[in-house]
């Protein structure tokens, strides 16, 4: 066996702890970038919700219809906002980012909230 085989042996548990502890920080480092991605992500979406809220209840007034007859469109197969919208949908990325986020440490609960739990126990 050579050196490197004899440390490896010799230091197994200090090794993966060190690892262990590295895979840690790691996940903390992900999990809070993904929490401020996840903010983002849903302050983006809040000013969407509030365009379209804009839209719904103050619609722009429609154009006068003066031209003459149009072309129709007809669409083969179902037309669903997956093959329309293109991209991600809402809940694709809010997922992914709350997997990432949960890489982190545990949450911390509320003493309050671990006593009332055991009241209604």
């Amino acid at each position: 066996m050579g050196d490197r085989g004899r440390y490896i042996s010799e230091h197994h548990g200090e090794i993966l702890g060190l690892l262990g502890a590295a895979h840690a920080a790691e996940g903390e480092r992900v999990a809070a970038a993904a929490s401020e991605a996840l903010a983002a992500l849903a302050a983006y979406h809040g000013a969407e919700d509030d365009a379209r809220n804009l839209q719904r209840l103050h619609p722009a007034p429609a154009p006068e219809n003066v031209g003459g007859p149009q072309n129709s469109v007809t669409v083969w197969g179902a037309l669903t906002t997956r093959n329309y919208a293109g991209g991600p949908q809402r809940g694709d990325l809010e997922g992914t980012l709350q997997y990432l986020i949960s890489l982190g440490g545990a949450t911390i609960v509320e003493a309050g909230a671990e006593e009332g739990e055991e009241d209604a126990a």
